[in-house]
């Protein structure tokens, strides 16, 4: 009787192990996988700073600016900066004799691709500059270059340059139109 029970009890065990096998593969998800790619780009130049990724495309919103403020003369102000790292500014370039040359100027130009007002010292923000609304870096001219050097805190090591943009309203005398508004600006700089 002892033999029988544990033979019913192995012939018993055979069976449920294939249950509980197939139960297992019924809770335990299929393995997969999933791909994708990362591309790496970038370019090298000759320079004597990295400019951080972020720094070389930015979005600047002004929000939400009041039409009566603007047409009565008010400036909205929104600054950015343009970060600098790993710069040396001692070792640029070699001399004549081949010893390490310093950086004699950092020029920085603004430039745009649609201007409004008189003298061309605006970037629009619609076409034909319908809606009368300009937008301007303080202190720059788009167009001309400006030496920042001087503004470049160390001459080894990480800098940043602040800049002011303002959204006024380009002729004083009109309205300001309302709805989104937007421009674009390149910058470029040169080191001698």
């Amino acid at each position: 009787m002892k033999l029988t029970e544990l033979a019913i009890a192995s012939v018993f065990a055979a069976a449920i192990v294939p249950f509980a096998s197939m139960a297992d593969d019924a809770v335990t998800p299929v393995t997969g996988s999933n791909t994708g790619v990362i591309n790496f780009t970038g370019s090298v130049v000759n320079t004597p700073c990295n400019i951080k990724q972020e720094s070389l495309k930015q979005d600047i919103d002004f929000g939400q600016l009041s039409r009566k403020a603007l047409e009565s003369g008010t400036q909205a102000e929104q600054n950015f900066n343009i970060e600098f790292t790993g710069c040396d500014f001692n070792n640029y370039s070699k001399n004549e004799a081949g010893e390490a040359a310093a950086v004699k100027t950092m020029k920085i130009v603004f430039t745009g691709q649609n201007y409004a007002g008189d003298t061309n010292n605006f970037l629009a923000t619609s076409r034909n500059n319908a809606n009368n609304l300009g937008i301007s870096i303080d202190g720059f001219e788009f167009g001309e270059e400006s030496d920042v050097l001087s503004k470049m805190t160390n001459k080894v090591g990480d800098n940043t340059l602040t800049f002011t943009a303002l959204a006024e309203a380009i002729d004083k005398t009109k309205t300001v139109g309302e709805g989104k508004f937007s421009a674009v600006s390149n910058f470029r700089i040169t080191y001698e």
